[in-house]
């Protein structure tokens, strides 16, 4: 695929402001968490802009520790890592350098799906930029809507620039497992 262009965004605020200048030169876009996908065209784009999603890492544990926030830019062995200094972890993917946007709003298996659900069962709450560049938070609480269809709905529904997941009921000293393991 060849992009007329990529955009590495470094903040939220950025892919705000590459969706709005999307709209305004009706220049098509695709978006790239860790680009894994196995078909052509999935998180790349012919003749339009790609939008990269790297720069947005953070990996924030809440102080309680009962939730972490991710960044979509984020791959599954960057989160459990860090994670594991904490003794925590969240349901997630099976395959290290997958990326966490891609597979959180595609759904997400996990080692532990059929005790705990898929990765978006995990989710409390996404912050989203919708097509008209506003960041709204959808939780069930507040745009209920637009959480459950994110639940699995990929990424028809806006961009996730960040997903609150709840820590995993399974720590990763009891579990017995680590992601780098086989």
């Amino acid at each position: 695929m060849n992009p007329y262009c990529i955009f590495r965004a470094p903040d939220n605020t950025a892919v705000s402001v590459v969706i709005l200048l999307s709209r305004l030169t009706s220049c098509p876009f695709a978006v790239k968490s860790g680009g894994h996908a196995a078909f052509n065209g999935a998180s790349n784009i012919e003749g339009g802009i790609t939008v990269s999603l790297a720069a947005l890492n953070a990996i924030t544990v809440s102080s309680d520790k009962k939730s972490v926030a991710v960044g979509p830019g984020n791959t599954w062995n960057a989160v459990y890592t860090k994670l594991q200094t904490y003794n925590l972890a969240v349901i997630g993917g099976r395959v290290a350098p997958i990326g966490t946007g891609g597979l959180t709003t595609g759904g997400g298996i996990s080692f532990f799906s059929s005790i705990y659900g898929w990765a978006c069962d995990n989710v409390n709450s996404y912050d989203v930029v919708l097509s008209t560049g506003v960041q709204v938070t959808a939780s069930p609480s507040s745009l209920p809507d637009l959480y459950w269809s994110l639940r699995g709905g990929g990424n028809n529904f806006g961009i996730v620039v960040n997903f609150t997941m709840q820590q995993s009921h399974c720590l990763v000293a009891t579990c017995g497992w680590y992601p780098g393991l086989p």
